[in-house]
């Protein structure tokens, strides 16, 4: 499903193998978020997703998406931000220093979102409920 819509979107895309079992779990842990079942689904099909074309990796590989996110939520370097970024699981990137992103927000499941945030302002601007959602638009 992911690879088929991806390659209608996106018809240079570049995917890869699947991840392992039990990688899902390991980046949950690691990263101390919950990974959406849209986007576990995705890594199902292919560990990453890459458009040559913008140089922007839609999907980053689940590895990128453990490392990116410890960064996001602990680095010093983006404090000046003065936010947290809270329930933000960030797992792509549009070229331009704006990254993709999921709120899940654990409390209230009804109330995910998927969008971007902005590197200018560093506001996330939520758009659609799922991931499907946002590809598909």
């Amino acid at each position: 499903m992911w690879r088929e819509l991806f390659s209608e979107k996106f018809p240079d895309a570049v995917f890869y193998p699947p991840v392992p079992d039990g990688e899902i779990e390991h980046a949950q842990a690691k990263i101390g978020l919950p990974i959406p079942a849209d986007l576990s689904e995705l890594y199902f099909e292919t560990n990453g997703v890459y458009f040559a074309d913008a140089y922007m990796w839609i999907v980053w590989s689940i590895d990128d998406l453990i490392k990116e996110n410890i960064y996001m939520h602990t680095s010093k370097d983006i404090a000046f931000y003065g936010k947290s970024f809270g329930n933000l699981l960030f797992y792509g990137s549009l070229g331009n220093g704006d990254l993709l992103a999921i709120n899940s927000d654990l409390a209230s499941p009804a109330e995910e979102s998927v969008g971007i945030w902005d590197h200018e302002e560093g506001e996330y601007l939520g758009q659609v409920a799922s991931l499907r959602d946002y590809f598909d638009k």
